[in-house]
Order: structure tokens, then C-alpha cells, then sequence
């Protein structure tokens, strides 16, 4: 699970990537990238909760993550949903479905990718392009983790990027969020981070404050995601991906 977690998650981060890059309005003539975003965020929830050990969680994340969007069909989740229908995850049996449900989730992405990242095309974003091919590759790959001696170990994606933005602080690590730099972004997006801040401060006092911090980010991811804030995605991204490199820093 460590390894399919792994993927899943480099997966759901490229989705993410894609989905917030595909801004322009003229996209609206496929479908709002703000689906494939949601859907994104569930399937990288998943795969979280995949490297926690979190089983129960799983499968609610997935099941989410299916009926987000047309982008990806729902029947491509399948296969991987059923791997933890069972009171002890991954059985044997679900094997081959789950990897189908990998190719079939690969395919799903080729068809969206050749519809929005076509190089003649006035839309045309070469940073959404390469996150499709990053994600098409990743999940090809991920086929072979149920095929006879196919097994191996992804590196960790829950990696600290670089950005021009922002420089996260190694207090990050201890549960303190990473700084932002306030003056490169607008009072809308203040106020944005001044709640964030608020809520995960609320998370702190909870019964389990752990647990409750990582559904406030969770929550928080879905609801700061530029396709979820038309009109103002700009705005929004810098909160965005701040809250994408708290998770980072804290294995979330």
C-alpha cells in the first residue's frame, strides 16, 4: 500500500497541478477544470490516507473522488475502491481489477489531455500538459505494482517545491503553518489565509487535535482551490498552494 499510496498521491498532485492551470475561460467548452480538481483533491486524499494506514477513510475518498467529475469515469475507480471493500485491505483477488482500474483511469486522462493540450490550440498551456503526461506516466507505471514480480518503491512526492512565493520554515514540521509573504498577495487573499489561520488554530484545541487538523486541511483544500473561487483563482492560488506545502511538510 505504501507504494500504490505513493503514486496515487503523485497522481492526485499533478490532477491538481493540471486542473489549476487550466484557468482560461476558454476550457469552459470541455468542462470547468474545477471537476478535475475536486477530484484531484480526493484522490490524493485517498492515497493519503492510504500512507497513514488510515484504511477506513479509503474508500470514502475514492468513491468521492468517482463521481466528481467526467473527466474520469466513475467505473475507472472501480477496481481500486473494491481492494478495500474487505476487512483486511488488497486482497489477492481484486489484483487484476485494481489494475485495470489503473489503466482505465490513465486512458481517462489521455482523452482529457488530448482535448486541452493541443499545441495549435489558443488554450494551450504547456503547464497543464506536462502535468497530464506526469500523471499518465505515473499511473502506467502504477500498473505493474499488481502484475507478478512487479512490485517496486515510487520515491516519496511529498516533497518540498520550491516557489517564488513563499519559503516554508522548518517550524512547518512541528505543526505551525510555513510563512507567506502578505505583501505579494491581494486583501481577498489575506482575509482568506487570516480564516485558514483561524480554523487550523480552532483544529489545535479538538479532543484529537491531529486528526482534526488534517480534516480542517483537507476541508480547507477543497474549498481555496482556484476552480472553486471563479473569478478569482488568481487570487486564491497563493493560499492554495501555501496550504499544499503545509501538507507537505507534515506527511499529510
Amino acid at each position: 500500500m505504501l507504494a500504490l499510496g505513493r503514486e496515487l498521491w503523485a497522481v492526485g498532485d499533478s490532477l491538481l497541478e493540471a486542473s489549476s492551470r487550466l484557468l482560461n475561460p476558454g476550457f469552459a467548452t470541455l468542462e470547468s477544470p474545477r471537476a478535475l480538481g475536486n477530484a484531484a483533491i480526493g484522490l490524493r486524499n485517498a492515497a493519503a490516507d492510504m500512507l497513514d494506514g488510515d484504511w477506513e477513510s479509503v474508500m470514502g475518498e475514492l468513491e468521492g473522488a468517482a463521481v466528481c467529475c467526467t473527466y474520469l469515469q466513475e467505473d475507472s475507480f472501480q477496481g481500486l475502491i473494491d481492494l478495500f471493500a474487505y476487512e483486511e485491505p488488497v486482497p489477492s483477488c481484486e489484483w487484476e481489477a485494481a489494475s485495470t482500474s489503473l489503466q482505465k483511469l490513465s486512458m481517462d486522462v489521455i482523452r482529457v489531455y488530448a482535448r486541452a493540450s493541443k499545441p495549435n490550440s489558443p488554450f494551450y498551456n504547456e503547464e497543464a500538459a506536462a502535468a497530464f503526461r506526469s500523471a499518465i506516466e505515473t499511473l502506467r507505471r502504477a500498473t505493474k505494482l499488481f502484475e507478478a514480480g512487479g512490485f517496486y518503491l515510487p520515491d516519496d512526492p511529498r516533497v518540498f517545491k520550491e516557489t517564488e512565493w513563499q519559503d516554508v520554515s522548518s517550524s512547518a514540521i512541528s505543526g505551525a503553518a510555513p510563512s507567506l509573504d502578505e505583501s505579494e498577495i491581494t486583501d481577498f487573499a489575506k482575509d482568506l489565509l487570516r480564516r485558514v489561520e483561524e480554523d487550523l488554530r480552532i483544529a489545535a484545541t479538538a479532543d484529537s487535535p491531529a486528526l482534526e487538523r488534517r480534516r480542517v486541511l483537507r476541508r480547507l483544500m477543497r474549498e481555496v482551490h482556484p476552480d472553486q473561487n471563479p473569478g478569482r483563482e488568481e487570487e486564491v492560488l497563493p493560499v492554495f498552494r501555501y496550504l499544499q506545502q503545509v501538507r507537505v511538510a507534515e506527511g499529510k
